[in-house]
């Protein structure tokens, strides 16, 4: 067995050699909690979840579809391990980033802004829009954004979905910001895709930990993975 794990796990563990111990070569049941933003969990960690049960067959995996400051709140409380968040989190928090992703605008295929290659955020609040459920990193921004510039918007659909988000809009039900790994080849055939024009068009996402709680072995494979699979 210890052959086979060894063939299994020198892929993950290549520059760090010292973190996949003779523990977890044994074999360790410890569950893995984390907490991730529903496009996260849908479009980003399925591929570091089965290279870690693949690597790592009898770890349970918990995943909890959170916003950040409920991750955050669920990692301060000690019912998880790690939170996928941005790189705004508390003192007693550490974090690692990620990936950097960029947001689009999405449109259905004959709305008026379907043509244009980028849009404003003026432009962007002439259209009722249809978001995720408050607290939401994306829409926590945009809001934000649009309250600090005194541009008056209208959120007309609320939605506990991204792919609800993505099938509403493409029935012209409203416009949306959303984070671009979520659009899929498909997706391009009923929704136009418009680059957000300003700084906050781009975000990071990482690992959020408690510095004071050390990970398990378990947690601690699997922050390995989401490096090697997720990581830039």
């Amino acid at each position: 067995m210890g052959e086979r794990y060894a063939a299994l796990a020198t892929p993950l563990v290549e520059g760090f050699d010292n973190m996949v111990g003779s523990v977890a070569a044994e074999g360790t049941t410890d569950p893995v909690s984390v907490t991730a933003p529903s496009g996260i969990i849908s479009y980003k960690l399925p591929e570091a979840v089965k290279f870690f049960q693949d690597t790592f067959p009898h770890n349970q995996v918990r995943i909890y579809s959170r916003t950040k400051s409920e991750g955050i709140r669920m990692l301060s409380d000690g019912d998880v391990d790690m939170a996928l968040v941005d790189p705004q989190v508390p003192p007693h928090i550490d974090f690692q980033p990620l990936i950097t992703f960029e947001r689009v605008l999405i449109a259905a295929r004959n709305h008026p802004l379907a043509q244009q290659y980028e849009a404003t955020i003026d432009e962007i609040a002439r259209y009722p829009l249809t978001f995720l459920r408050a607290s939401t990193t994306t829409r926590t921004m945009l809001e934000a954004e649009m309250k600090r510039q005194e541009i008056p918007y209208e959120v007309g659909i609320v939605l506990d979905h991204i792919e609800a988000v993505k099938r509403y809009v493409s029935l012209g039900l409203g416009i949306s910001v959303v984070p671009e790994f979520i659009v899929e080849p498909r997706d391009r055939e009923s929704l136009a895709i418009i680059r957000v024009q300003g700084s906050y068009a781009t975000e990071k996402i990482g690992v959020a930990t408690l510095r004071e709680k050390p990970l398990t072995t378990s947690a601690s494979n699997f922050l390995v993975v989401l490096r090697q699979t997720l990581g830039q």
